[in-house]
This record gives C-alpha cells, structure tokens and sequence, in this order.
C-alpha cells in the first residue's frame, strides 16, 4: 500500500509557470553585428576581380605612399649632406697635411750618426 498524503489547498495547486527571465540585449550591438554580417555577405557575393573604382583607390594610395616615400628620403638627405660635406672636408684637410708631413720628411737631410765605438 502507498501512502496518501492530504490533498494541498485549492490555491497552492496551480503553479505559475516559472519564466526566465529575459537576458539583457543591447539591441544596437546586435543591429551592428548583423549590418558587418550583411556587409560581409554581400562582399562574398561580389565578383573576384576588381572593379575600377577598387583600382583607382589602390591607385591613390599608392600614389600617396610613394610620394610620402620620397619626401621622407628627402628630408633625410637634406639633414645628413651638410654633414657629409663637414666631414669631407676635414678628411681631406686631413689627408692634405699628412701629405705636407710625408714631403717635409722626404725633404729633411738625413742625419748620419756615427756609431758608438765599441772598446
């Protein structure tokens, strides 16, 4: 035999269904997402080659990069050239006077000792 257990009060009978609760949506996020996912497709949709508006942009920017370049290279060389001369200079006033030494030495009489005698 199975045990009965009084039957509950008429109110505690029905249950409401217990809901979850909703979870918290930032509905911009997901708009955002959903526009980048959209845009991705569409792009996968597109053609493999390029279009001409994609080769003018890569165009201009390599038009861009390249003039950047050369200013760049510019500047350097503007910077490192007076230095270059500076240093130029010395070396061949440097190479000059050593030259000047080089003749003087050419030119000296040679000195003619007389070696110690031995006893």
């Amino acid at each position: 035999m199975r045990a009965q257990y009084p039957p509950l009060p008429a109110g505690a009978q029905a249950k409401p269904v217990a809901t979850r609760p909703s979870a918290i949506v930032n509905k911009d996020a997901v708009a955002r997402v959903q526009a980048q996912q959209a845009a991705m497709k569409a792009k996968a949709a597109q053609p493999v080659g390029m279009s001409p508006g994609d080769m003018q942009s890569l165009g201009e920017g390599l038009g861009d990069a390249l003039r950047t370049f050369k200013q760049a290279v510019s500047d350097v060389r503007n910077s490192v050239d007076p230095e270059l001369r500076t240093i130029q200079a010395e070396m061949d006033s440097a190479q000059k006077e050593f030259q000047q030494s080089i003749e003087a030495a050419k030119e000296s009489p040679a000195l003619h000792e007389e070696p110690p005698k031995q006893t």
